[in-house]
């Protein structure tokens, strides 16, 4: 019995006493008014990415407005790529836009600094994708079907739109070739015809033949007339303007 009530005052908390209007020491010179340095929360590219798209923004997003940020761009032979950088209203969101497109297949290192910061410059080695890779015969485009995948594509006007588009044309494509009558390569004109395709569910894409052609280009059909409005080519881009084009959902 004595031996339970030693251990039980061994358990017993310890009190400190002070004397009348003094304080016990704080040892913590912490200063709980000091805000806490942004903190780097989103990158574009993506941290070691390998398939960027040589015509993207360079993109930094912290999770609160840090007093200065910079954004360098060196390629992989270490010189530094000249650009633009431009920082949101909310001044969280920082993007980097490179004077001239990234070369495809290249490496590239984005290098974010930013002050006040608890860390070291971030530094992001990354790889452009193939696209963009210039054509050695753009003519060899003429008779073939290309598909533009709807469903994966990036819309960005209106903004939002997006997400709400592609919840509803999954399994929907739309076909199109470039055509030989009427288009000048070298001059940088193409006209085009298009097609709604549907996917069969076996990695196939086949034309809609109960929906009518989509003549992108000439509007009613006939080549060499007025409103005719070619597809601006500058390999290995292509601008094509619809200004309708009518999907069954």
């Amino acid at each position: 019995m004595l031996k339970y009530l030693w251990l039980l005052a061994l358990a017993t908390p310890m009190v400190l006493l002070v004397g009348c209007g003094d304080e016990p020491a704080d040892d913590d010179d912490d200063d709980d008014d000091t805000p806490a340095a942004p903190i780097l929360v989103e990158v574009s590219p993506e941290f070691g990415q390998t398939d960027f798209f040589y015509r993207s923004s360079l993109v930094a997003e912290f999770n609160a407005a840090p007093d200065s940020v910079t954004i360098t761009l060196t390629d992989s032979a270490g010189t530094e790529i000249a650009g633009e950088q431009t920082i949101g209203t909310n001044g969280r969101v920082v993007t980097f836009d490179p004077s001239e497109e990234l070369m495809s297949s290249a490496g590239y290192t984005m290098t974010i600094e930013w002050a006040p910061s608890d860390s070291k410059p971030f530094v992001n080695d990354f790889q452009t994708g193939a696209h963009g890779t210039a054509l050695e015969n753009p003519a060899d485009m003429i008779g073939k079907v290309y598909n533009i995948d709807l469903a994966g594509a990036t819309f960005v006007d209106p903004p939002g739109i997006g997400p709400i588009l592609q919840s509803q044309i999954d399994g929907i494509a739309v076909l199109f070739t470039p055509i030989e009558e009427g288009s000048d390569f070298d001059a940088g004109e193409l006209h085009v015809m298009g097609a709604i395709g549907d996917d069969e569910g076996n990695d196939e894409i086949a034309q809609d033949l109960c929906s009518p052609t989509l003549a992108f280009t000439n509007p009613d059909g006939i080549l060499g007339n007025e409103d005719d409005t070619p597809a601006t080519w500058a390999n290995p881009e292509m601008i094509l303007d619809a200004d309708l084009l009518p999907l069954s959902i």
